[in-house]
């Protein structure tokens, strides 16, 4: 069983991905990676930026044939880890110390509203429309 680990360093050194098997460790690649994501058919990985500059995160989605999709999300900053929900990614902006959810084209996914009639059972729990 291969495990895949994600690091980061500085802007420079940049670190990346390595697989590690039993005792041996190869270095994949030297991109500064933030946290990963596998569903059984896509790895999610979110590169590391510099916030200063732009502030904004970075994802690439990979299947078995490389990279399907590069998505650039502006409406979040410094990414501190992404995981999937479904077919949506969740990621944890450090930044603005939030939790959201995007499809895997970068877009805010729709997510209903509970309706009254959920709530009937509930008087507590009631929301005013």
């Amino acid at each position: 069983m291969t495990l895949i680990a994600s690091t980061f360093g500085d802007m420079v050194s940049g670190d990346g991905l390595f697989a590690v098997e039993g005792s041996r460790v190869e270095r994949l690649d030297r991109i500064s990676t933030t946290g990963i994501a596998f569903d059984g058919k896509r790895l999610a990985r979110s590169l590391r930026c510099s916030w200063e500059l732009a502030p904004l995160i970075e994802i690439v989605i990979y299947d078995i044939r490389g990279v399907k999709r590069y998505i650039r999300i502006d409406e979040a900053a410094a990414c501190h880890d992404i995981a999937w929900d479904g077919e949506d990614l969740v990621v944890v902006s450090t930044l603005d110390n939030a939790v959201r959810w995007f499809s895997p084209i970068g877009e805010v996914p729709a997510v209903p509203l509970p309706r009254k009639a959920d709530f009937a059972d509930d008087p507590a729990r009631e929301r005013s429309d």
